[in-house]
């Protein structure tokens, strides 16, 4: 006999039965209110889907390994895309603001007392069974405008600021005698491959982009902020018991290519309404010593190399003074000022300006090709002079030779000449610093190398500027003096590195 219809009726008793049927086919059973207890429900009593409409509320409290919650799905199909989880938030019709929406959200508490371990947001663990496929940790679409990032901060004074953002593979550790030393993992960032498997010719691979946020200004009154720093290095190596390793090297470097051509490693810095960036070289030791590499000076749209030599080369040498310059004076070209000078050339290339001796002080001007240039601190700085002569018959007054500059003159304006040095006892070497030593002759003739060097302080020849060497000889009348060498020693800067 069928039962009537019940449309209200409190069992305060409880109702003991094995199922709950529905009275209209596929209206469901709606139960208002439902304390589960016991084992809770288990999968055989839920058929194929359980959808709930309200908040899913769910506690566990575990005290040994194990899951607080357990999805387990498994698939049966080769092409159709399956989620084990698919969770979705769907903003309606009021446009927001200000807040954040999150489709999944995950988080762990640590305590203060904690001293090992890991607290792991979400974490990605994969079986591989030995396919072709490639396993994600995680994989964004094109519609995210960022796949990876901190929450931005709107507001806030000088010390509110978004959170730091570290990507790094786990750290390095070994505290056992096991052989073998373990590694750290690779961190590759990279953008993808594009492979071509039929007759067409593909696109370039994206760009791999490493910057910093801008400090955009968005009000008349405000001020920007720079930018921050891009920093790409290797990890440091520190010891604080036993020796350190090395550091890592630091490799920039494009795509090889088999068949084309491999892109270009370019460094520069941005552009600026202000004064640019540069490219900085920086010295390891010391931060405030630093070279920047300007390439402004090259013509719009070319490029410049810089090709090494097979041996060190040093920059520093390259612009430095050097001081051991020597150029032959042409003795066979002087002039004489007064008395008379035999000039000689011997069969084995010897050449000789033979003074003939008289009680009188006599001079012989030879012309020094040296060059000069209009830049400052560029070009020669006469250090010196070498002279080699003899003295024969009897010993001279004085036997000097100075150089001298000779400045030529403006339109309208004489030149103008002046000794540098050799006119004083301080500008020659000990055995020739006074006069009885540099017109000596003992020796029948006596041979003489002399030395001369400014003893004050030596400058660079300038624009209009040249030299001459006068060779000068007192004679008491019966000296024969012959002038044999001469040489002028300088120093030369030649590449502009200021």
């Amino acid at each position: 006999m069928a039962l009537p219809d019940i449309v209200e009726r409190n069992f305060t008793a409880g109702l003991l039965t094995d199922t709950i049927g529905e009275s209209t086919s596929a209206a469901g059973v709606t139960i208002d209110g439902v304390l589960l207890k016991d084992s809770g429900i288990t999968g055989s009593l839920i058929a194929s889907a359980l959808d709930l409409n309200g908040q899913l509320d769910q506690d566990a409290a575990l005290v040994a390994a194990g899951d607080g919650q357990n999805i387990a799905v498994t698939i049966n199909h080769a092409t159709a895309s399956a989620e084990a989880v698919d969770a979705a938030a769907t903003q309606l019709t009021t446009p927001r603001t200000s807040g954040a929406v999150v489709a999944v959200k995950g988080g762990t508490t640590s305590l203060i007392g904690d001293t090992g371990g890991d607290y792991v947001a979400f974490q990605a663990v994969h079986v591989d069974g030995g396919g072709s496929v490639v396993h994600f940790g995680l994989q964004v679409d094109g519609t995210s405008d960022r796949a990876l990032g901190t929450a931005d901060t709107t507001a806030g004074g000088a010390t509110a600021g978004t959170a730091s953002l570290l990507i790094q593979t786990g750290a390095r550790s070994k505290s056992d005698a096991d052989a073998g030393v373990p590694t750290s993992g690779q961190l590759a960032v990279r953008s993808g491959s594009t492979d071509i498997t039929a007759a067409a010719t593909g696109g370039a691979s994206g760009d791999l982009l490493l910057s910093t946020g801008a400090t955009d200004c968005n009000d008349a009154g405000g001020t920007g902020g720079a930018s921050g720093n891009v920093s790409i290095s290797t990890g440091n190596a520190a010891s604080t018991l036993g020796t350190s390793g090395a550091s890592g090297n630091l490799l920039l470097s494009t795509g090889n290519s088999d068949d084309g051509a491999s892109g270009d490693v370019e460094l520069r810095p941005g552009t600026a309404g202000g004064t640019p960036g540069q490219v900085l070289v920086e010295d390891a030791a010391d931060s405030t010593k630093k070279i920047a590499i300007v390439a402004s000076s090259v013509t719009a749209g070319q490029t410049r190399s810089l090709t090494m030599a097979d041996e060190d080369v040093n920059l520093a040498a390259i612009g430095a003074e050097d001081t051991d310059g020597e150029i032959v004076i042409p003795i066979l070209s002087g002039i004489a000022d007064a008395g008379t000078w035999t000039k000689a050339v011997t069969s084995g290339g010897l050449r000789t300006i033979t003074r003939t001796n008289g009680a009188a002080t006599e001079s012989l001007w030879v012309e020094v090709p040296a060059f000069n240039r209009t830049t400052a601190s560029r070009g020669v700085k006469p250090l010196g002079a070498t002279i080699n002569y003899s003295v024969d018959t009897a010993d001279a007054t004085d036997v000097r030779a100075e150089i001298w500059k000779v400045t030529a003159g403006a339109n309208g304006a004489s030149p103008t000449a002046a000794v540098l040095f050799g006119e004083a006892d301080a500008d020659y070497d000990a055995a020739h610093d006074t006069a009885a030593k540099r017109g000596l002759d003992t020796a029948a003739p006596q041979l003489h190398r002399m030395d001369v060097l400014d003893a004050g302080t030596p400058a660079y020849l300038a624009a209009d500027e040249r030299l001459l060497l006068r060779f000068v000889v007192a004679d008491p009348g019966t000296s024969v003096v012959i002038l044999r060498d001469a040489s002028l020693l300088y120093a030369q800067r030649l590449v502009d590195l200021s």
